[in-house]
């Protein structure tokens, strides 16, 4: 998964939407160069769209997702403030608000199937792959 259009679309659109969250709750320009608000919520955007089947009706999914992983961080980030005078977060964010999503049921939920874990590919090569498949022709993955 080295080279996906679809994933790295998805990071800048989770940095993005975890800034401006940043913005919303007041955090300095300072702390947002530095990734703070951003990072998190870039790999939980990441990893919902590499587990889940890529198409377009993922952001009802992803986004939530990405808002519950800002705001997470921001929350144990202020208590890391009161407690330790700084805002050490590590991975607690992304890791609560990715395996949020991943435990709950998303088919049945919110319509958006989760790919098996032997199944998973690049976005892009599951696309072709099922296009493949519904074109008629044999897919380049092997199925168990």
């Amino acid at each position: 998964v080295l080279f996906s259009r679809i994933i790295a679309a998805s990071l800048l659109l989770g940095a993005l939407t975890g800034n401006l969250l940043g913005l919303f709750f007041g955090v300095s320009s300072a702390s947002l160069s530095a990734g703070y608000a951003g990072y998190q919520t870039a790999l939980t955007a990441a990893a919902l769209v590499y587990y889940l089947e890529p198409k377009w009706q993922n952001i009802k999914v992803i986004l939530p997702a990405v808002l519950l992983t800002g705001l997470v961080q921001a929350a144990i980030g202020a208590a890391f403030y009161t407690i330790c005078n700084s805002a050490i977060t590590m991975m607690i964010g992304f890791c609560l608000g990715t395996l949020a999503v991943l435990m709950l049921d998303t088919e049945h939920t919110f319509g958006v199937k989760q790919i098996p874990v032997d199944s998973i590919t690049s976005p892009e090569e599951y696309l072709k792959n099922h296009a493949s498949k519904a074109a008629g022709g044999e897919s380049d993955v092997e199925t168990p």
